[in-house]
């Protein structure tokens, strides 16, 4: 998997920030930025060689926690829309029907 220069730049350009600010913000050296942008993949040989065995991209099996943090808050705010309405129902009970309710009904019990 490689770099998208071009996506980077306009993921920057829409926070108002240049290449260069990112770089120093993040950390990174633009020695080490450019030398990433120059690489056939970024992911370490490891994966590539695991995804390949598999069959599968790397992405089929590589984990982003921010994701589930979203679905979670998602989820809240419809705990908490669903007690505006029905506030006699208990918080835990709705969020549990709810993550319940994303499961298939095998997994359900």
């Amino acid at each position: 998997m490689r770099i998208d220069p071009l996506q980077i730049k306009e993921l920057a350009r829409q926070q108002g920030l240049t290449i260069n600010e990112l770089l120093n913000r993040a950390g990174v050296s633009r020695t080490a930025y450019y030398s990433l942008l120059r690489k056939d993949s970024v992911l370490p040989r490891s994966i590539e060689k695991l995804a390949q065995n598999l069959r599968v991209s790397p992405l089929s099996f590589l984990h982003d926690p921010e994701e589930e943090i979203q679905k979670i808050r998602a989820l809240q705010e419809e705990t908490n829309q669903i007690l505006k309405k029905h506030p006699h129902c208990e918080r835990e009970h709705i969020f549990h029907t709810l993550q319940c309710l994303e499961e298939s009904p095998i997994e359900r019990l």
